[in-house]
């Protein structure tokens, strides 16, 4: 799913704000936690909290830093505020998945 399908979910009148907040945990060594916070503001901000730990490697062929532009896409065509913190984890796979786990967590509870 493309960032403008994302951020066409929320294209709607701004007249209430709700935000919405999700956790998911992964139960391995790897990485324990990512947590998702989306405000349904109306203006667009990203605070991306996550160090990967090969900053300018790959996950199988896909760029890691392709995580961070995607969420800049879809927090920017939609217009909300998304904070996205992954205090640690020691596998990049597991911290992505972790991330647009907890992401979608917080989309369906908004």
């Amino acid at each position: 799913m493309s960032a403008s399908c994302w951020a066409r979910r929320w294209k709607r009148p701004w007249a209430t704000r709700r935000v919405s907040s999700a956790t998911a945990s992964r139960p391995s060594r790897w990485t324990r936690t990512a947590r998702v916070s989306i405000d349904l503001s109306g203006r667009a901000a990203l605070v991306f909290d996550v160090t990967f730990k090969d900053s300018f490697g790959k996950i199988g062929t896909f760029d890691n830093q392709l995580v961070r532009e995607f969420f800049n896409a879809v927090v920017n065509a939609g217009r909300f505020n998304c904070h996205i913190e992954v205090p640690h984890g020691e596998n990049d796979h597991h911290i992505a998945e972790a991330i647009f786990k907890a992401f979608g967590r917080a989309a369906v509870r908004r």
